[in-house]
Formats: C-alpha cells, structure tokens, sequence
C-alpha cells in the first residue's frame, strides 16, 4: 500500500494547497475568505451624518431662546416656554409641559431612525414633529401680535434662534429620512 495514496494524505494535501492558495490571493489568513467585504453605501452614510446634524441641531434649539424678552417680557428656552402657546395665545401658564418634551420626542425619533435603518422612516416622523412645533410657535407669535395690536414689535424681533435651529433640524431630519430610505 502507497502512503502517499492514504485518504490521510490526500485530505492533508488538499487541506495545504487550499491553504497556500488563500495565502496567495489575499495579503495574510482571512477568517472568512468565500464572503465578500460588507460596504456601507455613500448614500446611507449621508443619511446617518443628516440625522446626526438633526439631533444636534434640536438639542441646541432646546438649549436657546425661542421668547425674546423684546416680545414676551423676558428670555425663555424651550425648556421654560409652554406647548400649551402652539394653539392658545394667552396660556394660563408658561411654566407647566415645556417645548422641551415635544422636541425631546423628536430626537428620540430620529435617533431610533439613525440606529436602526429598517426604522428610518421615525427620523421622517420627528423631524415632522419638530417643523410643526416651531411652525405654530411662529403662528401662535403672529397671532398675537395682531390680537395686542403690537406694530412697533417686528415679527422676528419675538422670536429666538431656538425656533430656527428647530425648524432647520427637523427639516434636515426629514431631508436624511428620505435620503436613508433610498
């Protein structure tokens, strides 16, 4: 009987030639040398850094003013203004459930649509969210302007740059949402 023709040998034969065979095709050992690199497409980066500028955005808006003291008495964040001014001009009270928590909504939004991309379609949904809260807000200061009859008080002389950089970053989440969904 020919060692050489041992099923032994012939598997480790095989076994080598295989092996010199990846060594050569590639710059070292892969650990999965039939499976190909996974690529992540210009297109969903572009999404992933859109939404990422969204949250930062919002996050600012929360943190500046959206009342100047020129239109309201005094400066007010997001975090000291009342949802309750989106559909009522004189709220009872400017204190209780702050913008905060409708914006804050919506970045949790867009972060669950920046994590996980089959939920892409929640960054679309925030940064709705978000172009609707600073559009009522800047209804809500028209309106009153024109129930107090306040012509020496310019429309963007009432507002902050908290509503800006809302409306900004929930279009922008918005913008990624599409881009990400693709």
């Amino acid at each position: 009987r020919d060692p050489a023709r041992s099923p032994r040998h012939l598997i480790e034969s095989a076994a080598a030639a295989r092996y010199a065979q990846v060594m050569d095709s590639t710059d070292g050992p892969s650990t999965t040398p039939d499976t190909p690199a996974a690529s992540v497409s210009p297109l969903a980066t572009a999404a992933s850094l859109l939404m990422l500028a969204a949250v930062v955005l919002l996050g600012i808006a929360i943190a500046s003013e959206w009342a100047t003291e020129k239109g309201f008495g005094e400066s007010r964040t997001a975090a000291r203004f009342t949802t309750q001014f989106l559909w009522d001009e004189i709220p009872a009270d400017f204190d209780n459930f702050p913008l905060l928590w409708p914006i804050g909504a919506a970045m949790v939004l867009i972060v669950a649509g920046l994590v996980k991309r089959p939920l892409r379609a929640l960054a679309i949904v925030g940064g709705i969210g978000a172009v609707l809260v600073s559009l009522l807000f800047m209804k809500s200061v028209n309106s009153l302007l024109d129930l107090w009859f306040m012509d020496d008080v310019a429309f963007g002389d009432c507002m902050g740059k908290g509503v800006w950089m809302c409306l900004v970053g929930g279009i922008v989440a918005i913008a990624g949402g599409i881009i990400g969904g693709i």
